[in-house]
Parts: structure tokens; sequence; C-alpha cells
């Protein structure tokens, strides 16, 4: 059987979230245990030489312009939505950090490819509007603390990862590894330029932890090419819904590693983003 291709693209699109949501929840222990910036200044950095590695030894053609200029431009509001994220992972709930800035940076694009290429129909609209309020629900917990500081964070983190969607989606089809590989060359420049990093302190505490911060980087750049495919097949508006899916993982992955029950409602809210996916296909 022959799968058309908002159907491929919508698999593709669950795949990037599965990798996104596994690297959120690498991320967030990581970021626990060592510097949010060398964990972002680390990872990046693999993903952007893996980047490299691939665009060369897929003889990948050299970038448009256009592509060029959305690749570096995107790396901007990347570069202040990890920083705003992984502090919010390390510092607050995984469980509402994760799905609030999935939710937001879904919504955005949503919204942009409405504006751009019209809106979806009703049956994808009431689709995204379940996958949505499903990755709410599962992700509930009326135990957990909102403070201003993690509402400031999830914010600049969701809009910052719209923004890059939004960017991302703007690039000539077909051209995939050197728009990311000048992503990731703004997003470390950009991090340069507005931290002051204390590499003195990054050696002492790579080695035990750098099989993961390679992991994460793997994650990361898997995550980003399985969107670009995605947006390529099926339209921004479903694959930015699909790849919100990524706090799924990370709330498993918690409750498998971390111990954190499930409680009904978030039982719920995981079957509902099961029966948005056909509906956001039809």
């Amino acid at each position: 059987m022959q799968l058309g291709g908002e159907v491929l693209g919508s698999i593709v699109g669950l795949l990037a979230a599965l990798s996104w949501g596994s690297g959120d929840f690498l991320g967030g222990v990581l970021s626990k245990r060592m510097s949010i910036t060398h964990v972002v200044l680390v990872s990046q950095g693999v993903a952007l030489t893996t980047s490299m590695i691939f665009a060369i030894s897929l003889s990948e053609p050299l970038p448009s312009q256009r592509s060029a200029i959305y690749g570096l431009l995107a790396g901007l509001p990347l570069a202040l939505a990890n920083l705003a994220y992984y502090r919010a992972l390390a510092n607050y709930n995984m469980g509402l950090i994760s799905p609030s800035a999935g939710i937001l940076s879904a919504v955005l694009a949503v919204l942009f490819g409405s504006l751009v290429f019209g809106p979806p129909s009703l049956i994808k609209s009431v689709g995204m509007c379940v996958a949505l309020a499903g990755i709410s629900l599962a992700s509930y917990n009326r135990n957990t603390k909102i403070s201003l500081d993690s509402i400031k964070l999830t914010s600049y983190s969701g809009a910052g990862f719209g923004l890059f969607y939004v960017l991302f989606s703007l690039l000539e089809k077909g051209e995939v590894f050197w728009p990311l590989t000048l992503t990731r060359l703004t997003l470390l420049v950009t991090l340069f330029g507005l931290i002051k990093f204390d590499l003195s302190g990054l050696r002492p505490g790579l080695l035990p932890h750098l099989p993961g911060l390679m992991l994460l980087g793997l994650l990361d750049l898997g995550g980003t090419v399985l969107f670009v495919y995605s947006n390529n097949l099926a339209g921004i508006q479903v694959a930015a819904v699909l790849t919100s899916y990524y706090p799924l993982p990370t709330i498993l992955l918690s409750r498998l590693i971390l111990r954190e029950k499930a409680k009904r409602l978030q039982s719920i809210g995981a079957f509902m983003t099961l029966i948005a996916v056909p509906l956001v296909n039809a």
C-alpha cells in the first residue's frame, strides 16, 4: 500500500515529536547536573558538526539565497528558545513546561499557515484542537506550582520555537542540511554574543556527560530534519501540530524513569491525541 504525501508527512511529524521529546527529557536531566549554557553549547555543536557532515556526504547542493537567509535567521529565535526552555526544564516541572511551549509554538505556526496558505478544513481544525487539548490534559497536574518566571520562560521558548517553525517552512524544498548547518551556526554565534561562557568549568564536568550531550545533539537535529520533511509533505499546519506531540515522550519518560504516576485525566488526554491523528489527516 502506497501512503499519500500528507499521511506520510504525518508519520514523519510524529517521529520528529518522538525524537524531540526524548531529547527534551535528556536535556532536562542534563541541565540539572551541569550548566545549562554548557548543555546547549555542546549539544548544538554536535548538531552543527553532524549537519555539516551529512550535507557534504550526501552532496547536497549549496542552499539558494532564500534558504540561506531563512536558515541563518532561524538560529536567532532558536538560540533564545533553547536557553529559556532548558532553564525552565531544569527548574520547573517537565510535565508543565514541555506541553505549554509545544502548544504555543504549534498555535503560532498554525496561525501563520492559515494566513499564508488559507485556513485548514473544518475536520482538520477539529483534529488540531483535539490534539492540543489532549496534550494539555496529558500533562495536567494539580500539584504543579506555577510561577511568573516559569510562565515567562515557557512563553519565550514557545514563541521562539514557533518562529523557528515559520522560518523553516519557507525553505526551498529539498534543501535540508545546509540550511540546518547555517541555523546551528547562527545559534552558536548568538549564544556567544549573549552569554559570557565560563569555559574553564566545561572540561572537568564534560567527560561523564559527553555521551548524553552527543545523543542530545543528535536527537535535536534528527527531530528538526524530520520536521522539515513533514512540512514538505503535509504543510506547516499539520507538521506543527503533530510535532507538538513532543511533550508526550518527555512525560512518558519522566514517568518511567522518574516514577511519576499518571492520573486518569492524563490518560484521557493521551487517548485524545491518538484520536486527533486521523482527524488531522482527513
